[in-house]
């Protein structure tokens, strides 16, 4: 039944009962003070005195006063149980649906126009929900047909890597035994030449580490190793100018782990650190000991990560380099996860903060 409806039988019902007993009322008022002329009202400092109509007239309107109040709080009671309580049930449901619950149904009765409201949002919740499982499907099918182009590119670099290491290994091997032979004949021009190859070679070589790095699929090797002298093997094997600052932690602790490739992963990170700072700076490295795992935070004085650019910083094939893969960290990303861990970035200052769990599960393979 519609609204107007019920308000109007609700109307009637209560105007056909309290009009008769207003009547009832006053005639009854009326006849218990007919014989008497006037009426004194004793109000303590002064006396009232009423005529026989004046009482009646406010008999009358004081039965009327209390019919009315009768008459509105009817219609509150009726509104409060049928309106007000159902409505109330909207942003309940609103918050749930918000909430990520999208199978929550309302349960909403009352008027033809309140479950009308029902009715509407079941449809918005439908629509949602279908909208929410077409996007599922879509970024499934974004996520499938991407990984197999990334395994496609893997194969291939994993191919073109390999067969370029050999000839940098012989470019590189054919600078320093002329470094030798004419180091005595060599102007400044020829060595700057030389170390501009050199540099080349190297950075080359770098990316081609990331790029197998990226495609290797082995599994763990889990071993205990002292993350300190894990540190301080990965500090001397990495080339940084005096004018980086380096802060290790003093505390030690003995993780589990693949120690070859958790030593990727602190070698990239430490790299990148050096590069962001632009050879000038300092990088603080903390070993911290949580309920259940170790937290190890890479910190440097860079310049930071763009605002816009620090939500995709893991994603494959994205760098914010000129020079770099776009796997270096996205290959981090893959080995933490190797360990049950978790990596995540922060900005201000730039810090890398490693979550490595203390029992991680048995080696599997990415």
């Amino acid at each position: 039944m519609k609204l107007g409806s019920q308000l109007a039988i609700l109307f009637a019902s209560v105007i056909i009962l309290v009009i008769p007993g207003v009547y009832f009322a006053s005639n009854a008022l009326m006849s218990v003070f007919s014989d008497v002329k006037t009426h004194s009202i004793d109000l303590g400092f002064f006396n009232i005195l009423l005529s026989q109509d004046q009482v009646n007239a406010a008999s009358v309107s004081l039965l009327s006063v209390l019919a009315s109040l009768a008459v509105f709080f009817a219609m509150y009671v009726y509104l409060q149980k049928s309106i007000i309580s159902q409505l109330n049930k909207v942003p309940y449901s609103v918050s749930h649906i918000l909430r990520g619950k999208i199978n929550y149904k309302m349960d909403i009765q009352g008027s033809d126009e309140i479950e009308q409201v029902g009715k509407s949002f079941d449809l918005l919740r439908t629509s949602i929900k279908k909208k929410i499982e077409l996007e599922h499907e879509l970024r499934q099918s974004r996520s499938e047909l991407e990984n197999e182009r990334l395994i496609t590119i893997g194969l291939i670099a994993a191919r073109l890597a390999h067969d370029i290491r050999n000839p940098l290994s012989v470019i590189k091997n054919t600078v320093e035994i002329m470094r030798l032979k004419f180091k005595d004949n060599m102007d400044d021009k020829v060595e700057k030449q030389l170390q501009m190859l050199t540099k080349s070679v190297t950075r080359i070589s770098h990316q081609i580490e990331d790029v197998l790095d990226y495609v290797r699929e082995s599994p763990l090797e889990i071993k205990e190793i002292s993350f300190k002298e894990l540190l301080d093997s990965i500090l001397n094997s990495i080339k940084r100018p005096n004018t980086i600052t380096v802060v290790i932690p003093e505390n030690d602790a003995k993780l589990l782990c693949d120690p070859k490739k958790l030593e990727v992963v602190l070698v990239n990170l430490i790299i990148n650190s050096i590069q962001a700072m632009k050879d000038v700076g300092e990088i603080k490295i903390r070993l911290t000991e949580q309920k259940g795992n170790y937290l190890i935070d890479i910190e440097d004085t860079g310049p930071g990560i763009p605002e816009d650019k620090i939500d995709r910083i893991f994603e494959p094939l994205f760098t914010t380099k000129q020079e770099g893969t776009g796997l270096g960290l996205a290959s981090c990303k893959s080995i933490i996860e190797q360990h049950d861990g978790k990596i995540t970035v922060s900005n201000k200052p730039t810090r890398f903060s490693i979550k490595l769990p203390k029992n991680p599960s048995r080696p599997k393979s990415n």
